[in-house]
């Protein structure tokens, strides 16, 4: 009787210091990781500042040349600014890939910020650029606070102006005559680049730049109508010298900075233990 009372004894200290044992040997957690996913979608909307390059912009100091402009060696642009909107659906379960689609308009102006002194040529030009395009763009870092991206697109564009040329009509008196660019199509390309620092699950800012060469194809080689004062944007070698007639590459960079707006970003919580 004496054995089994021990035998009981002995079975509730076990029971009684069983949960004390057990609770020494939980594993204790340390921290906690927060992982979030990369957005589904994406929309970002941008203020663009322009500076033209090339033919597109103007010779000696960025001034306007109409002597240039009617030789077909310059459109005599400088600067300008834009607005952009672009959407961008991811592709891959990391959101590495990301499939890109965007429309813009862009203006720029051979005196944007204001006319220069001092010079005798008072011509002028200014274009504007209505664009649509679509391509593709690697986000190098899509799980990240930044998110670094690079990327291309074909391009869509309309482009019109306007145009004052100055002659300076040696031996009489200078006169100057306005000019009217009617509305182009032309197709093109964008590699542009920048980096998204995210706010929160929903927002982020943004900074990048586009490089945009409007006018790969469908270029026009001259003025048909022989109309001085009212032609289309011509920006190719024409068959026989003319008036304006001369390859021009419409390009120009763009810096740019707006808000990006995150749809379809997850969060994933991690216990661990070590």
């Amino acid at each position: 009787m004496r054995r089994l009372h021990k035998y009981i004894v002995l079975i509730f200290l076990v029971v009684l210091t069983l949960p004390f044992y057990s609770q020494d040997n939980t594993p204790k957690i340390k921290r906690v990781m927060l992982v979030k996913t990369s957005p589904d979608f994406t929309f970002q909307i941008n203020a663009n500042y322009n500076q033209a390059m090339g033919q597109l912009s103007g010779t000696f100091n960025d001034d306007f040349q109409s002597d240039q402009f009617i030789q077909g060696k310059s459109l005599g642009a400088d600067k300008g600014l834009g607005l952009n909107a672009t959407g961008k659906l991811k592709l891959d379960h990391m959101g590495h890939f990301r499939f890109i689609f965007s429309g813009q308009y862009n203006k720029i102006s051979s005196y944007f910020f204001g006319k220069k002194t001092g010079v005798a040529d008072v011509g002028k030009s200014n274009f504007n650029i209505l664009s649509t395009g679509a391509g593709f763009e690697n986000n190098f870092t899509p799980n990240h606070r930044v998110k670094i991206f690079l990327g291309a697109e074909a391009l869509v564009s309309w482009i019109n102006g306007k145009a004052t040329i100055w002659v300076e009509n040696r031996g009489g008196e200078p006169y100057k005559y306005d000019l009217d660019i009617l509305t182009s199509f032309r197709l093109g390309g964008v590699i542009h680049g920048g980096a998204e620092y995210s706010i929160n699950n929903t927002t982020a800012l943004n900074l990048g730049f586009n490089i945009t060469h409007a006018n790969l194809l469908l270029r026009n080689s001259g003025n048909n109508d022989n109309n001085l004062y009212e032609i289309p944007l011509i920006d190719d070698d024409p068959d026989s010298p003319g008036t304006y007639a001369g390859k021009k590459n419409f390009t120009f960079l763009t810096i740019s900075a707006g808000v990006s707006f995150y749809f379809g970003v997850y969060e994933k919580r991690y216990l661990l233990t070590k």
